[in-house]
């Protein structure tokens, strides 16, 4: 919990399809009224690939896609989407832990 929003960060199988991460956060957003969801899943090509997600009655204080920017920074990929959901990835996994701090923060001083 970081101010009363359930934060939940889940490192799925190798491969995960993008369209899994998807439901998965869903689920998540159906069974949490105020969640920030943060699914990752490393590629066996060497990347990473992460799916965010955030409840809509927090959209307005926190943005998925903004995160999803922030931590593709650190991965060394790409991030966008909407405020809602957003994919990030990159060619760097080993920065994951880096990259899920950032979005911690983002998320304390929304």
């Amino acid at each position: 919990m970081i101010n009363d929003i359930a934060l939940i960060i889940k490192h799925l199988e190798d491969d995960t399809e993008a369209d899994v991460m998807r439901a998965a956060i869903d689920q998540y957003k159906n069974s949490h009224q105020s969640a920030v969801i943060i699914l990752s899943s490393n590629s066996s090509k060497g990347k990473i690939r992460v799916s965010i997600g955030v409840s809509e009655v927090l959209t307005e204080r926190i943005s998925a896609e903004e995160i999803a920017k922030n931590m593709s920074d650190l991965l060394d990929g790409k991030g966008g989407g909407r405020a809602n959901f957003a994919n990030a990835g990159g060619s760097k996994p080993e920065n994951i832990d880096k990259a899920i701090k950032v979005a911690k923060e983002l998320i304390k001083n929304s």
